[in-house]
Order: structure tokens, then C-alpha cells, then sequence
């Protein structure tokens, strides 16, 4: 698990927690030879607002490029979201050089999906709203 992961799991279990709400957050594992990695993280809840699956990538410049997300990953979590039932997202972790975070933001799998159809060449921090982990599980 890399580190920016850990943190996003212990982020979301902390705030599940602390809002009284019956889900758990936890490491996809894989990928390995055999099986196809969808996803990075999964929550599991009976509410089906929590019910999730989360794509993390971890930057040192503001713009995720499609090129860093491939067509065939974002194609292959498109399938995993239509046949779980989960709904997608995308947390892009922003980093100095030097490894500091400075910031974090969330975007819907649709929206990322769309802009990559679309023909964009990536995402940048200025076209989403930057919001921590905590605002983007509140607003749910």
C-alpha cells in the first residue's frame, strides 16, 4: 500500500467513524500477474451512498494527464462500477517536490471519464474545486 493510500483509508475509516456511519474503508489488493487492479480503495457500507470505489494517484505538479490514468484503466473501472453497483472517484493527492502534501482533490469517475472522451489531455487542479477528503465524504 503506498503511503498515500494509507492515508486516504485512515482518513475516510476516521471520519466514518467519528460520523457514526456503518462503512468500512479498506485496501483493494492487487494487482498482481493474473488480476486486473480496478481500483485502489473500496468502501463497503449497506448505505448505498458509501458504497465506493476510489481511484488514488499521488502528483507533484497540478494536472493529472491521461497519459498518467490510461484510456483501458479508466475503461476497465468504468465496467467494475456498472457491474458492483459502487460509485466512482478520483483523488488526486497534490505533493511538493520535496513529498509535503499541499492539498487534495476529489473528482466523480463520470467527470473524468468525460474529459477523457472528450479528448482533454488531463485534468487540472484550476478546473475542479480542491476539497479535502473529509468535504468530499460530507458532501455525499
Amino acid at each position: 500500500m503506498t503511503q498515500l493510500e494509507s492515508i486516504v483509508v485512515e482518513k475516510i475509516n476516521k471520519w466514518l467513524k467519528e460520523n457514526k456511519i456503518k462503512a468500512i474503508a479498506y485496501r483493494r489488493f492487487g494487482p498482481n500477474r493474473f488480476v486486473n487492479q480496478f481500483c485502489d480503495i473500496l468502501i463497503d457500507s449497506s448505505n448505498k451512498k458509501y458504497y465506493l470505489a476510489i481511484e488514488v494517484k499521488k502528483l507533484t505538479y497540478p494536472k493529472l494527464y491521461f497519459t498518467d490514468l490510461p484510456k483501458n484503466q479508466v475503461k476497465n473501472m468504468t465496467d467494475f462500477l456498472s457491474k458492483s453497483g459502487r460509485t466512482g472517484f478520483l483523488i488526486m493527492g497534490l505533493y511538493d517536490k520535496k513529498g509535503k502534501e499541499i492539498t487534495f482533490d476529489v473528482v466523480n469517475h463520470n467527470f473524468v471519464e468525460q474529459q477523457m472522451y472528450d479528448g482533454k489531455k488531463g485534468i487540472i487542479f484550476n478546473n475542479v474545486e480542491p476539497k479535502s477528503i473529509e468535504q468530499f465524504l460530507g458532501e455525499l
